[in-house]
């Protein structure tokens, strides 16, 4: 009898180990869940966009006052475009698997897709296109702000989404 309890109080113990130290924890869950969503795509996506955005926010600020752009409106135009193109491909990526940081992803890529939009749209437009377009940097950076708290989730040593 006193085998039998001290065999079922060792397999007790043991029982209790392995489903109590698995060695992870809910916030180390989410943690690897984040870098493994990064490694799989998540960096190329984010660095994608971020290179993009800086690249149309660069034509925004090459213009002058009456609307002229140094690197000509067809080259800013096709460069909102290319935001659209990279904001439609990370939509069609994995989404990220943390709900708090989701929203941030989610919300990144709508302002980008907005911002991208807008630009085009006032490039093609008639008018005041200077001032058209200064509308659509704002939600772009704000845009690039959302991605900066995606950054910050995944741990990456430089939380900044610069070209």
């Amino acid at each position: 009898m006193r085998t039998r309890a001290a065999v079922l109080i060792v397999v007790s113990a043991a029982l209790l180990t392995a489903c109590g130290s698995s060695g992870s924890s809910p916030a180390g869950d989410a943690r690897q869940n984040a870098a493994k969503w990064y490694a799989s795509g998540g960096d190329v996506k984010i660095s994608a966009l971020a290179s993009a955005t800086h690249s149309v926010l660069s034509g925004i600020d090459a213009m002058d006052s009456g609307g002229y752009s140094q690197i000509g409106l067809t080259n800013l135009t096709t460069r909102c475009v290319v935001l659209a193109d990279k904001v439609r491909d990370a939509q069609a990526y994995a989404p990220f698997p943390e709900e708090k940081t989701q929203y941030s992803w989610s919300a990144a890529l709508g302002q980008l897709d907005q911002g991208a939009s807008a630009c085009r749209d006032a490039v093609t437009a008639r008018g005041d296109v200077r001032v058209a377009v200064r509308a659509s940097e704002s939600t772009l950076t704000s845009g690039l702000t959302n991605l900066k708290a995606v950054l910050e989730a995944v741990g990456t040593p430089t939380a900044s989404p610069a070209p």
